[in-house]
């Protein structure tokens, strides 16, 4: 098992796996879908790396502690909730 502790969790997971392998696999059966991780943690670097990959949005929800690799950053829950509405008026424009 991988533990990874953070303030408030604690994650464990088998040797191999992680979030960026979740990410990905929750995609398989959806091509041509945009794939969008939002997180706030040190451990949601894993998902965002992964999501970049394929040509995802990736957002950081607050100031991160370090760098990350999201492509965007938000200020809080409230932003991600706009940005998803946003998203899906933007969407319903085009059809």
């Amino acid at each position: 098992m991988k533990l990874r502790r953070a303030p408030g969790c604690l994650e464990a997971s088998p040797q191999g796996t992680g979030l960026g392998l979740a990410a990905l696999g929750l995609l398989v059966g959806f091509r041509g879908a945009l794939p969008i991780y939002a997180g706030a943690g040190e451990s949601d670097e894993e998902g965002f790396e992964a999501i970049n990959g394929v040509g995802g949005l990736t957002v950081h929800v607050g100031q991160p502690q370090k760098g990350t690799a999201a492509r965007f950053q938000v200020a809080d829950c409230g932003e991600v909730i706009r940005l998803i509405h946003w998203l899906a008026d933007a969407r319903r424009r085009l059809h």
